[in-house]
């Protein structure tokens, strides 16, 4: 018997004007296990969402890679970063990579590694940068081909700002900013 999940779909048709948007169920013979404070990229390259950790249903902490190709569900990697919730994730469309920063391994203060999956490995690119936190809001902004992080919670709440060029994590001071805050997503 399948699994079943609710996702969010975006219908286009070729040659049309229009975009239908609505939700669809889609029965897939595998899933991802039930879980709560994960983050997802879409790979748009490979055409993939990257599903990454997160907690299950009895508060276990999940360090699994899955990817949805909008037919089925593959569990890609159980490899990569550590076990961890609330973290920040997004797909950099420049280089073709998932990067994901922070988050939570029952650490109060969280953790303050940069990881990229290429669609097979994770590899570790730094453990320097931004102080460790969870709860932060990471964008990227292709017109300047930077990952943007913003804001999230540690010893404190963070209002801070910085980018990732692939290499290294630099803080900006732009010379207007939100209040420090926790969030999870930014578009």
């Amino acid at each position: 018997m399948g699994v079943t999940r609710t996702v969010a779909a975006i219908c286009i048709l070729p040659g049309a004007a229009f975009a239908q948007v609505g939700w669809v169920r889609i029965q897939t013979p595998v899933a991802p296990p039930g879980r709560s404070s994960y983050r997802i990229a879409y790979d748009s390259q490979r055409h993939a969402v990257v599903l990454f950790g997160g907690l299950s249903t009895s508060l276990t902490l999940l360090s699994d890679t899955w990817e949805y190709d909008g037919v089925q569900w593959r569990q890609r990697s159980n490899t990569g970063p550590s076990a961890r919730a609330y973290h920040a994730m997004t797909y950099d469309s420049v280089r073709g990579k998932t990067v994901l920063f922070g988050g939570s391994s029952q650490a109060p203060n969280g953790l303050g590694d940069t990881w990229e999956w290429d669609g097979a490995t994770w590899v570790l690119r730094s453990s320097s940068g931004p102080a460790p936190r969870l709860f932060s809001a990471m964008a990227f902004d292709r017109t300047r081909g930077r990952t943007v992080l913003f804001g999230g919670i540690g010893q404190s709440a963070f209002g801070d700002t910085w980018e990732w060029d692939g290499n290294n994590w630099t803080q900006r001071m732009p010379p207007h900013s939100p209040s420090p805050r926790r969030t999870r997503d930014v578009l």
